[in-house]
């Protein structure tokens, strides 16, 4: 029988106490209700109910921190949640200077903090809520497709390293206002962190320093 409340059974597992019963935490992705706040809302807290997960891992579309920058994208059916990007926001090297710091509060990223208020306000402690963040060379391959990203890292590295910086300062601001709507943490994506692409060598000089602050922007949490 269980004692102890899911934020109390983390919280004594990370603090490296023995817990009532090992932790358990799943997620998955809501094609269609991950376009709507309220419908991923619900979706997500209906998840963690059912099979009584341990955390809530909120799990919007890749494309919801990118829309407000003009992606466009489409969900053609794929069961994990996939969408299609169809076209590239960035198609040369002088597009990625022209992006422009977002402000979180407003469009898509707005429309994913009132899913994150009604989350938090649904469940009222008792489960951890945790943020979904892609990293910005993430962000930025979808902005301008995995090709032309791996150019521009080889041809044309000051016009891409200004355009992640400006991912970066917006990620930073959305993860500020992300905990501002106390939710307990992040889950940052890191799709590049591999021996592919872009090595480990580039990923410490491109990645790394961004990747940090993000983190350190999430300090509030657990």
């Amino acid at each position: 029988m269980d004692t102890l409340s899911h934020s109390e059974r983390m919280r004594a597992v990370l603090a490296g106490e023995q817990p009532d019963r090992i932790p358990v935490g799943l997620w998955r992705h809501f094609p269609v209700d991950d376009q709507n706040p309220a419908a991923l809302a619900d979706s997500s807290v209906a998840f963690q109910q059912e099979y009584d997960l341990d955390l809530i891992k909120v799990t919007p579309a890749s494309s919801f921190c990118l829309k407000d920058w003009g992606a466009q994208d489409v969900w053609e059916g794929n069961t994990e949640g996939t969408r299609v990007f169809s076209g590239n926001v960035i198609q040369k090297p002088s597009d990625w200077e022209r992006l422009k710091i977002l402000d979180p509060l407003k469009g898509f990223l707005g429309e994913q903090l009132t899913c994150l208020k009604e989350i938090v306000r649904r469940v009222k402690g008792s489960v951890p809520v945790v943020q979904t963040v892609f990293n910005p060379l993430a962000q930025a391959k979808h902005l301008c497709g995995p090709d032309v990203l791996k150019e521009h890292l080889v041809r044309h590295p000051e016009a891409l390293r200004a355009g992640l910086d400006i991912i970066a300062r917006s990620t930073v601001l959305f993860v500020e206002a992300c905990m501002d709507r106390k939710i307990d943490g992040i889950f940052l994506a890191v799709q590049h962190a591999n021996t592919a692409f872009p090595g480990e060598e580039e990923y410490r000089q491109w990645a790394v320093p961004h990747d940090l602050a993000i983190l350190q922007a999430a300090r509030g949490g657990w």
